[in-house]
Formats: structure tokens, C-alpha cells, sequence
């Protein structure tokens, strides 16, 4: 899926497509649109995770119950900085009116077209896709990188942090 020359790319935090990058102005260009368009369909809400400022990527947290507190069902969607690549995947948070709590998202537990069971989860994978992104399976997403290739930094997930999510995915401090 990537070369070598592209993983020591992500390995340091650089683009490895054209108007990719922390220096794109990437969240306001790229997420920000896509955050308008995922809260149009009726009752949806979009939480943001992760902004790209202390890490590689965006996140965001999209469920369809708006104004509703306490466990919500819902999809995080992980948007790297660094190429178009995305990852979907269901999760649970915990939202009361002033904050949310939520685990984050493994390879394991990445959807794929396949996978999606209604038109809300149809609906937000559409919308992901037709921002420019592809989103990875869990196969693409849990491939092991090359030995001596490691993230930048840490990772939020479980470790080892040697899959190409992790690659994708990374955070620092």
C-alpha cells in the first residue's frame, strides 16, 4: 500500500501527497467543510477528537443524537494530515453538556462498505469519501511496517505501535 520512501515520510511527519501537511492550513481547508456536511443530515452531531495540532491527524467524534447526553453510539472518524487516507470505525462515548469522554480507535474495529448496517453509517462513509479521502480497512490498516520504521511519536492506542494505522495516526506532546 505505501513504498518504503512513503512510510519514512510518515515516520517524520511529512506529506506524502500534494496538499497534505500541517502547513496546509489543512483543518480549516479539509475538516472543517466536512464537519458542516456530516451535521446536516437530520439530528446528527460532530464532536471533535483531534484538531492535527498535537498530532498527525483530525478526528472526529459523529452520532445521530443531538441534544442527547450519557453513552451515545457513534462513529469516529480519523482523517490523516499527511495523505488521504481516513479510518471509520463505531465507538461509544460518554457526552454530558459540558464535556465527552470516549477510548480511541484500534485497527481492529475499522469498518469497511461491507460492514455498514444504516443509512446514517452509509451516510457518513459517503460523505468521508467524497471529501477526497479513501478509507483503509482493518487488513490495510493493521499491516506491520518495516523493521526500524517507527511513528514519530506515540500513539493512543494499544501498543505495539507498529501497523500502518499507527503510521497514519499519531500524536504528540
Amino acid at each position: 500500500m505505501f513504498s518504503h520512501e512513503d512510510l519514512l515520510k510518515l515516520q517524520d511527519w511529512q506529506p506524502i501527497a500534494p496538499g497534505f501537511g500541517h502547513e496546509a492550513n489543512f483543518f480549516d481547508r479539509i475538516v472543517a467543510p466536512l464537519i458542516s456536511e456530516l451535521q446536516a443530515p437530520p439530528l446528527s452531531q460532530v464532536l471533535v477528537i483531534a484538531n492535527g495540532g498535537l498530532s498527525n491527524y483530525a478526528a472526529v467524534f459523529v452520532h445521530a443524537r443531538r441534544g442527547d447526553y450519557g453513552k451515545i453510539e457513534g462513529l469516529q472518524v480519523n482523517m490523516s494530515l499527511l495523505g488521504p487516507f481516513a479510518a471509520i470505525g463505531r465507538k461509544s462515548a460518554h457526552i454530558t453538556p459540558t464535556s465527552f469522554a470516549r477510548s480511541g480507535l484500534e485497527p481492529e474495529e475499522l469498518l469497511a462498505s461491507s460492514d455498514l448496517v444504516s443509512e446514517f453509517e452509509r451516510s457518513v462513509f459517503s460523505l468521508v469519501e467524497a471529501a477526497g479521502y479513501r478509507v483503509i480497512s482493518t487488513e490495510e490498516a493493521s499491516e506491520r511496517v518495516p523493521e526500524g520504521i517507527r511513528p514519530y511519536e506515540y500513539c493512543l492506542g494499544k501498543e505495539p505501535w507498529d501497523r500502518i494505522f499507527h503510521m497514519l495516526f499519531s500524536d504528540t506532546d
